[in-house]
């Protein structure tokens, strides 16, 4: 914790301090020693395609520390935290937590930077998520808002970032909040006492999007099948519970990735048990009981 302040501290200064750059390379051309920092850059984005996340994460460490104006190594470094954190046994909360808030402190630095970064308000709202269900739900209903504003936002900005064919900013912004319309109940009460409630054709809708700019994305089509199923059950609709089995049913012929280990899961499961498609399954299911969260917000249930 105490190199990560080291590292923040600067640049959260620096944000006062100096205007942020319209994107990385344009800060590369400018910078005297601009070659050698262009190579530190790619170092970094070929160790975290090589699955080298702590090699990868201290190039760009050391790319944030000469250029520390530019929001991208920073939400770059959030991602890596978050991609180490989501690989950690459930079981290990305590690191896992740590790694989200790490994700979180570098993502809100890179924010500072540039108030319109649809990058990092993605790994804002990811880290912000990923605390949420890891410290509890209900303890952390507060973050709901938060993180639907960001991926609003965010979306509406309809950022062109692209890794690669099948890593594009905007598709991982529509699946997210796929995800999370689809988790986040949609009792009325609750947009009254937060802002913000579930909505399962906007998730639905969402997911058609992401699917639509990378088909060949497996958590893509899982969250797309448990949409499907969620909503069908909900509405009672057989058309849309068997389009979601169809869809899950094609996930299984997708390459996975690191990452999509619990998707890969999570569609052997509802296609067995469709009925869970609405509860969360990232540290175990989560079935949020409106009774419990209407105590822990102050009113009753229903209402």
């Amino acid at each position: 914790m105490a190199r990560l302040a080291s590292l923040l501290l600067p640049l959260l200064l620096a944000a006062v301090a100096l205007p942020a750059r319209a994107d990385l390379a344009s800060a590369l051309d400018a910078h005297p020693g601009g070659a050698a920092l262009r190579a530190l850059a790619r170092e970094g984005r070929e160790l975290e395609r090589a699955d080298q996340l702590a090699a990868s994460a201290d190039r760009f460490e050391r790319l944030a520390g000469a250029l520390p104006a530019e929001p991208e190594p920073l939400w770059r470094l959030a991602r890596l935290a978050w991609r180490h954190s989501e690989r950690l046994p459930v079981a290990s909360e305590e690191a896992r937590l740590a790694g989200f808030r790490r994700a979180e402190a570098f993502a809100r630095a890179s924010l500072a930077l540039d108030a319109r970064c649809a990058e990092c308000m993605f790994w804002l709202a990811a880290a912000l998520g990923r605390i949420t269900t890891t410290q509890g739900v209900i303890e952390s209903a507060r973050l709901a808002p938060v993180i639907a504003d960001l991926l609003g936002r965010a979306i509406a900005l309809e950022p062109a970032g692209r890794e690669s064919a099948d890593d594009t900013t905007l598709g991982n912004l529509y699946h997210y909040a796929a995800a999370f319309y689809r988790i986040v109940p949609e009792w009325i009460w609750l947009s009254w006492v937060l802002g913000v409630r579930g909505d399962k054709e906007r998730s639905v809708e969402y997911s058609r999007r992401a699917v639509a700019i990378s088909p060949a994305r497996l958590d893509y089509q899982v969250e797309l099948g448990a949409g499907l199923l969620c909503l069908g059950t909900a509405r009672r609709r057989a058309d849309l519970l068997e389009e979601g089995a169809a869809v899950l049913r094609h996930s299984e012929t997708l390459a996975p990735f690191a990452e999509a280990r619990i998707d890969r899961a999570l569609a052997r499961v509802l296609l067995e048990r469709p009925e869970r498609a609405c509860a969360y399954a990232r540290d175990g299911w989560i079935d949020i009981d409106e009774a419990d969260v209407a105590a822990h917000a102050g009113r009753p249930a229903g209402r």
